[in-house]
């Protein structure tokens, strides 16, 4: 039988393991999924918001424990771990608010008193597959939607398996119109890939698939559908899919911003956060040529100032990279890149880019866990890999730009992501520049790497297919549309 087996990237040891569901377990919850839709729909959206705020005390009193796990599972600093339990909830709650004007029917009224509605109907039984960075974010993009606007949920959190039973107790049941209590609700559906992959090309009752994850994961979740596509033994055999994927994000700081600001979200939020392994950190940064010099001291010191070590320690700021040693020769990859052309290589507040034992200044192990050291690349040009792909670890090359807005967004807008962009300016003239011109999903002002849920989260270009989550759009694409046209003779 095979198991899923979790291994602490910091110490090397078993966290968890579990056996994988068999396709005929799969299928069966599955198919309890769709009969709690299908009891669950029948609640006022109101009974169904109750239900779901119910369902967020149990993240609140569980956000501790969690937390450490979350921790334990991937690597991320513990206060990290914590802070995204804590955003979870207040997301969740916001989630709720939205809710009723979201998926509140629209009613118009024509010529000769017909009328005309557009209702918001169930899909039925959500797919989710959630990635192992930000375990509670992610998923609950999806599911709260889903949930609110009455779907059941399939949650595959194979990566921190403790968030996705932290979701099916939370929401996994609930009592119907009679007062009878339903089960399968939200089922945190434990199959490997090969059992998920044959249920989004064979199983009738996904309706929806939502992945968040890398582009080569997007590509094979789109391939799978389109195989799907082909099924002719399926009644559904055209459903649709969210991706979100990754990211190559830009940032420009004008001369006119508060730099400190600035240089401080930049590097410590948009690009060291969990151990700068987020879609949307901010992955390269172009900074007017009068104030560069300024940007990268500040952005040097704060550099130096993180602590790598144990993530369980409540001190440390960067932790082992989820992917170990693969993962750092990656990112080292790129820095030999762009030494090669011609980059400065800054870590730790020196430059070492002619330093002998260069890799063992970046690259560290502690106790089992392989440590990307927070590095910056100066000089850099559009050439580099760095520039063009994603860097997922404490990576930031930084390009010295005069302040020419059209080559500056050809540049930017020359990527082959199309995630998030940030500008960093107090002239509305330029900011509005990159609002209309960025080719991004969001477009941050004087703000990055932030996920709220009044804006829509999507992705463009190999960032995603479009499909949004969150605000009033998340609401929509848990849905299909039902259209009531009714004639002025009707009672």
């Amino acid at each position: 039988m095979q198991t899923n087996r979790i291994i602490n990237p910091f110490n090397g040891e078993v966290v968890s393991e579990s056996p994988y569901m068999t396709r005929e377990e799969a299928l069966a919850s599955l198919s309890q999924a769709d009969a709690a839709s299908r009891e669950w729909r029948r609640l006022s959206l109101q009974q169904r918001v109750e239900r779901v705020r119910a369902g967020i005390s149990v993240f609140e009193k569980e956000k501790e424990s969690i937390a450490g796990d979350i921790t334990l599972a991937v690597g991320k600093p513990i206060a990290q771990s914590v802070g995204e339990m804590e955003a979870a909830v207040a997301k969740m709650h916001e989630l709720c608010e939205l809710a009723p004007d979201a998926l509140a029917p629209e009613e118009h009224k024509g010529e000769g008193d017909i009328t005309y509605k557009v209702m918001r109907v169930p899909k039925g039984v959500i797919d989710i597959i959630a990635p192992w960075n930000y375990p509670v974010f992610t998923a609950l993009n999806g599911v709260l939607p889903a949930l609110l606007a009455g779907n059941a949920v399939t949650l595959k959190e194979e990566s921190t398996p403790a968030v996705g039973g932290l979701y099916e107790r939370a929401f996994g049941s609930f009592e119907d119109t009679e007062g009878n209590s339903v089960d399968g609700l939200l089922t945190h559906l434990r199959v490997d890939i090969a059992t998920s992959n044959w249920l989004a090309t064979n199983c009738d009752l996904i309706k929806h698939r939502v992945f968040t994850g890398s582009v080569r994961g997007g590509r094979e979740v789109s391939a799978l559908l389109g195989e799907r596509a082909k099924n002719t033994e399926l009644t559904s055999p055209f459903i649709s899919v969210s991706l979100e994927l990754g990211g190559c994000d830009a940032a420009y700081v004008h001369d006119d911003a508060d730099l400190d600001a600035a240089t401080g979200f930049i590097i410590s939020i948009g690009r060291l956060h969990n151990t700068g392994q987020s879609c949307c950190a901010t992955k390269r940064t172009f900074v007017h040529s009068s104030v560069l010099d300024a940007f990268v001291a500040q952005a040097t010191s704060i550099m130096a100032e993180q602590k790598l070590g144990d993530p369980l320690d409540p001190d440390t700021t960067i932790g082992p990279l989820y992917a170990g040693r693969e993962g750092c020769d990656r990112l080292f990859d790129m820095v030999v890149d762009a030494q090669s052309k011609g980059a400065r290589v800054i870590v730790e507040a020196r430059d070492v880019t002619d330093a002998p034992d260069l890799k063992k200044k970046v690259v560290k192990q502690i106790n089992q866990g392989w440590f990307f050291t927070p590095t910056l690349l100066l000089d850099t040009t559009p050439e580099m890999v760095v520039m063009q792909e994603e860097a997922f670890g404490p990576l930031l090359p930084i390009a010295a730009t005069d302040g020419t807005l059209d080559a500056l967004m050809e540049n930017i807008t020359a990527n082959k992501y199309g995630l998030t962009c940030s500008v960093w300016t107090n002239d509305p003239n330029i900011s509005q520049t990159f609002v209309d011109r960025a080719d991004t999903g969001t477009v941050y002002v004087n703000w990055c790497n932030d996920v709220h849920t009044r804006i829509v989260w999507e992705g463009l270009k190999n960032s995603g297919n479009g499909a949004g989550a969150l605000s009033s759009e998340g609401f929509r694409v848990m849905t299909n549309t039902k259209s009531v046209l009714t004639g002025p003779d009707s009672a």
